[in-house]
């Protein structure tokens, strides 16, 4: 998932680069109007995909280390009671 959400942030900063270079190279108009203004809302919903896979990611790191450790004491548990005959 982090590296998902890092891809994501890298072509972004590509694109927003690409799309800078060109609309800044004085197109004007009614069309570049319409354009700039659907990018950038089409980037805002990009940017929030991102937050999201991060925040994702991280989540699912803590959950992973939770379910690792109760499955350690878990184990341990089990083991004990095979040990005392349980």
């Amino acid at each position: 998932m982090d590296s998902l959400a890092d891809e994501l942030a890298t072509q972004l900063q590509a694109i927003d680069s690409e799309v800078s270079g060109f609309v800044g190279s004085g197109w004007t108009g009614l069309s570049s109007g319409a354009f700039a203004e659907s990018f950038w809302k089409w980037h805002a919903g990009a940017k929030d995909v991102h937050t999201g896979l991060a925040e994702m990611a991280s989540l699912l790191g803590i959950a992973a280390g939770a379910y690792e450790s109760q499955d350690s004491h878990s184990g341990a548990a089990l083991s004990t009671q095979m040990r005392i005959g349980g």
